[in-house]
């Protein structure tokens, strides 16, 4: 990213470009480093064409639908410019937290899974009980406030001009939807990370890059895959796991409300894994709160789109599977 702003006069500011097709690969290298030096992404860039499609078969219920974001084919090389010399930054700096798996090179749901599974397991086989806590939160992506975000930006990078291109991106942008043929008016784009982008993904994991550090108590481990959070710690002591729990959930709270994040009670689920003998010993309980509001032990969750039981059997998985069969 351009350290200065050039003092050519030949330039073109890409505040004013109007770009349309046709355009050679030259003339947008051209466009696209003056974005860069000028720190400036172009505002025909950032209008969204929104486009509601139907989650399932009913369509007369308007929470039905899911809001598919529709990005100029032009920002896309911009984008991946940009995301590919921010990645390389974060990674060689080792400033992305290490149990982070989405949106990375050689991360995925499998190795999140492996890794939370081979704990549980591990702990299963020191005799201990593992409580975890998978957390829910609201309208992750969309609820992303720009002003943190950018204060975020500017801890993690170290150029100035390169924050200002990233303010650029993230102002101004208007979407509007298209249904029966027919646009509505247009609206700005107050919050949240571009959906449909190649960058907001990565914008996103840095906005939530430092939930672990707000956690206390090192026991507490907290496995990320972009918003999809979970909490777990192991123990020989149910009540000692529910002290832990309980502690590190009002830490995620405050951390919720000092950045513009709503954690939802209501979907955030628990769960005590260890051995069936165990489970049938005694009543193995978790008591955990969300501001007042209990949060539901169950016996299986599906977690990273696998089915995970409290014995660490597979039968629900398997039986999920056959059905989809």
């Amino acid at each position: 990213m351009a350290n200065k702003k050039s003092s050519g006069t030949d330039e073109i500011s890409p505040r004013v470009l109007k770009l349309s097709l046709p355009y050679t690969v030259e003339s947008l290298t051209y466009i696209y480093n003056m974005c860069i030096l000028h720190t400036t992404f172009p505002t025909v860039l950032k209008e969204a064409k929104v486009i509601p499609l139907p989650k399932t078969k009913d369509v007369s219920d308007v929470n039905n639908y899911r809001p598919i974001s529709l990005l100029s084919a032009l920002s896309k090389p911009l984008e991946r410019h940009i995301h590919k010399h921010l990645y390389q930054y974060l990674d060689s700096h080792n400033l992305l937290f290490s149990f982070q798996s989405g949106f990375r090179p050689k991360h995925s749901c499998p190795t999140a899974l492996t890794r939370i599974i081979d704990t549980w397991l591990i702990n299963v086989n020191n005799s201990k009980i593992t409580g975890a806590v998978f957390l829910d939160l609201s309208k992750a992506f969309d609820m992303v406030d720009h002003n943190v975000l950018l204060l975020k930006l500017q801890h993690y990078l170290c150029n100035p001009n390169a924050v200002s291109l990233f303010q650029s991106y993230l102002d101004g942008r208007k979407q509007k939807v298209l249904v029966n043929g027919r646009y509505s008016t247009e609206a700005l784009v107050k919050s949240g990370v571009p959906q449909g982008s190649v960058l907001g993904p990565l914008l996103f994991c840095i906005f939530i890059n430092d939930l672990p550090l707000h956690l206390s108590d090192s026991s507490v481990s907290c496995d990320l895959f972009a918003d999809d959070a979970t909490l777990h710690t192991p123990d020989k002591d149910i009540s000692v796991i529910n002290a832990r729990l309980q502690t590190s959930l009002h830490e995620v709270s405050d951390w919720c409300e000092s950045n513009s994040m709503v954690l939802n009670p209501s979907k955030t689920e628990c769960m005590v894994i260890t051995t069936r003998q165990k489970h049938q010993l005694s009543p193995l309980k978790l008591d955990l709160h969300i501001n007042g509001n209990p949060v539901q032990q169950v016996t299986q969750h599906k977690l990273l789109g696998v089915v995970v039981d409290d014995q660490l059997k597979w039968e629900a998985q398997i039986e999920s599977v056959c059905k989809q069969i």
